[in-house]
């Protein structure tokens, strides 16, 4: 259920676009992160908390790269460059912003500093850093960026949401075989014991098919550990998961785009369709 109110809108102005430069850095495959760990987000949001005067977002469609806004001043100094080189990373030659990349860099930089205090979810940031495990009503928005050569504009469209962790009776597990699951710590429960299989998985919401059940993290996972997993949702997402991984299920999906490859997810990033 979600009640909404009246869109508000803000403004300001634009920095000289042609006083900033746009650097595209590519992220080696072989990034000590890992490639299942998604390291060109990491690396992106790791700039972003630590040099002030830029802005970044990941590319889409460009392999594992950050595109990074920054004044030519600071180009010219040097300094990020050298940075670049020590984090492995790899530069490009600079290119004039555009409204729609300063749009995008800027979009990506907001998000990741709202959170945890607002969290995207789909179309919406949630509020709260333990969103994901509650199910009382949430305040939430709906916000649109829009640049041009003279100015932002935010939208901003206020919400109340709510949204519940996911109950016995979402899945159509039946009783005996949920039991028997929840009473071994190496359980699982196939796709056949699942009558409702389909899901949405945060942040994007994107949709995907549960495999298994299962009650310890996958030895194939690039995972290795419930800490592990906590520590990649807040560098990736800014995602607070619990503390501790008491009575933790962990689902198995596949998304058909993708392929045959099965990705494991905590239960509280998981909703049911």
């Amino acid at each position: 259920m979600h009640e909404r109110n009246a869109e508000l809108l803000y403004f300001a102005d634009v920095p000289a676009l042609h006083e900033l430069c746009l650097v595209v850095v590519s992220v080696p495959t072989d990034c000590k992160l890992g490639s299942g760990k998604q390291p060109h987000i990491i690396r992106c949001r790791e700039l972003i908390f630590t040099e002030q005067d830029i802005l970044a977002t990941p590319s889409l469609g460009h392999g594992h790269s950050v595109q990074i806004v920054m004044p030519q001043s600071l180009y010219k100094t040097g300094r990020l460059q050298s940075r670049f080189q020590k984090m492995g990373l790899q530069a490009e030659k600079p290119r004039r912003v555009t409204p729609a990349i300063f749009q995008s860099c800027y979009r990506y930089t907001l998000l990741a500093k709202l959170a945890p205090g607002w969290n995207k979810v789909g179309d919406y940031l949630v509020q709260g850093r333990d969103f994901v495990t509650t199910n009382e009503k949430m305040n939430a928005i709906c916000l649109d960026v829009t640049v041009t050569e003279k100015e932002v504009c935010l939208a901003v469209q206020a919400h109340i949401i709510r949204s519940s962790p996911i109950q016995l009776a979402d899945l159509g597990v039946c009783r005996p075989v949920w039991d028997a699951f929840t009473r071994d710590v190496h359980g699982k429960i196939a796709e056949y014991s699942i009558c409702n299989t389909w899901c949405h998985i945060l942040p994007s919401m994107k949709k995907g098919k549960i495999v298994n059940l299962v009650r310890q993290i996958p030895e194939d996972s690039p995972f290795k550990t419930y800490k592990d997993m906590k520590r990649y949702w807040k560098n990736t997402y800014g995602y607070r998961l619990p503390d501790t991984d008491e009575g933790m299920i962990y689902y198995q999906v596949y998304f058909k785009p993708i392929g045959n490859t099965l990705f494991t997810y905590p239960l509280s990033v998981v909703f049911i369709s």
